[in-house]
């Protein structure tokens, strides 16, 4: 789980900074994008990816918190002492 995390943070981290990139360029290739199918309110490229990784950092936060909550409920788990094993078997 937490090597998902890591990744999704990753690839939030890229899309949000691919988006600013193109609100600040302002990046209109001619296409239009419907927000829920609404033919009134019209996005832009730019805008859609920005909300879209709104979505993702929302849902990589909730897997972050999730980690957490997983990490303090395990307890540790020790590894059993080599040296304790390798007396057992001598004396015999």
């Amino acid at each position: 789980m937490k090597r998902a995390a890591v990744i999704c943070t990753i690839l939030s981290v890229l899309l949000l900074g691919c988006g600013i990139w193109m609100q600040a360029v302002g990046f209109h290739p001619g296409d239009q994008n419907t927000f829920f199918g609404n033919p009134r309110l019209i996005l832009s490229d730019a805008q859609v990816t920005l909300i879209l990784s709104g979505c993702l950092i929302a849902a990589t936060a909730l897997m972050w918190l999730a980690v957490a909550r997983r990490a303090r409920q395990q307890p540790a788990r020790r590894q059993p002492e080599r040296g304790g094993q390798l007396e057992s078997k001598s004396q015999v």
